[in-house]
C-alpha cells in the first residue's frame, strides 16, 4: 500500500523507497543515504524493513 501512495501522490524526482535489509546498507548506512538524498533535491524519504 505504501508504493502504491508513493506512486499516486508524490513527485517521482523527491521521493525515495529503500529497503534497509539491501546489501547497501551492509558497509553504507541510511544517514549517508538520506543526506546524499537530500543534496540532490530530495523531500520523501521511505525506509521498508527497518527492524533491526
Amino acid at each position: 500500500m505504501a508504493l502504491q501512495y508513493i506512486k499516486e501522490n508524490l513527485p517521482r524526482k523527491e521521493t525515495l523507497h529503500v529497503v534497509a535489509e539491501d546489501l547497501c546498507f551492509s558497509t553504507h548506512t541510511l544517514v549517508n543515504l538520506a543526506d546524499a538524498f537530500a543534496r540532490i533535491g530530495g523531500k520523501h524519504l521511505f525506509i521498508d524493513e527497518i527492524h533491526k
